[in-house]
């Protein structure tokens, strides 16, 4: 028996690939824009490298690796239009 992926699963495989590289790309795009408008000086948090990404790996749990950019909140927003 030959040992081969069929055709179907081979163009499901790219899609999969392509459509989370445009994602990344997007994501990367929305960051760049609000680093721009105010964000930046604010820190980028990430699940990769961490004792919790371990810990998972350790117990057989798949952490997806993550990023995000915490730009404040309602409170802060109010205080600094109110500053102005």
């Amino acid at each position: 028996m030959e040992n081969t992926i069929s055709p179907m699963i081979s163009a499901e495989l790219y899609l999969s690939i392509s459509v989370k590289k445009q994602a990344v790309e997007l994501m990367k795009y929305v960051d760049e824009i609000n680093m721009e408008n105010g964000g930046e000086g604010t820190k980028l948090y990430s699940t990769a490298g961490t004792k919790f990404k371990k810990l998972c790996l350790q117990n057989k749990l798949n952490l997806l690796d993550a990023s995000v950019r915490h730009l404040g909140n309602r409170y802060q927003l109010r205080r600094s239009s109110e500053s102005l």
